[in-house]
């Protein structure tokens, strides 16, 4: 969803100094990877000024809104998934100067490495059980995705990264845990 939202809307008359407000902006999570080998897709990156940020960061300034003015707001949407190959990263979500990135798609058997973003996509592995690269999160809104294990049975891919952690790595018998958000069960 595109629009905008005029600071009128937030209950400051229109003589009003200009004021403070605070926020969260969660950006749309990455699509996880394509078929049996397919990891997990990393969270959109968390911001706020209400507690804690993504990656366990301080709270940010308050948003300062002034009467009468018009603010963009945009709600990212989930990252798409793609038969046989890793998706999209989901997109980024923004209110006025505010911007979350959208969460890393998870790598594939195709595409193993993850896609960096407000939290990033987990590994995968590919031919022969070869791993991928775990994709990066974004600083003050996520964490990095987990990394693949070709080595045994079971071909273990990464999940994807969370606000309040890393994603779980695989192993050579199971796939990694998905990152969390603070507190671990929120």
């Amino acid at each position: 969803m595109i629009g905008n939202i005029t600071a009128g809307l937030f209950g400051i008359g229109s003589k009003a100094k200009p004021t403070s407000i605070d926020f969260l902006v969660i950006a749309g999570g990455g699509a996880g990877g394509a078929n049996s080998r397919g990891a997990g897709g990393g969270a959109g990156g968390y911001r706020t000024s209400a507690g804690t940020s993504g990656r366990n960061s301080a709270a940010e300034s308050a948003l300062t809104v002034s009467a009468g003015s018009s603010y963009t707001v945009t709600v990212g949407a989930g990252g798409a998934g793609v038969i046989g190959d890793k998706g999209s990263n989901g997109a980024n979500s923004v209110l006025a100067t505010i911007t979350s990135t959208g969460g890393g798609a998870g790598g594939s058997r195709a595409s193993t490495s993850g896609n960096s973003g407000g939290a990033g996509g987990g590994a995968a592995t590919g031919a022969g059980g070869a791993a991928g690269s775990a994709g990066a999160g974004t600083a003050n809104q996520g964490y990095d995705g987990g990394g693949a294990d070709g080595s045994g049975s079971v071909y273990g891919t990464g999940a994807g990264g969370g606000a309040g952690s890393v994603g779980g790595s695989g192993t050579g018998s199971a796939a990694g845990d998905g990152g969390y958000l603070f507190g671990r069960f929120f």
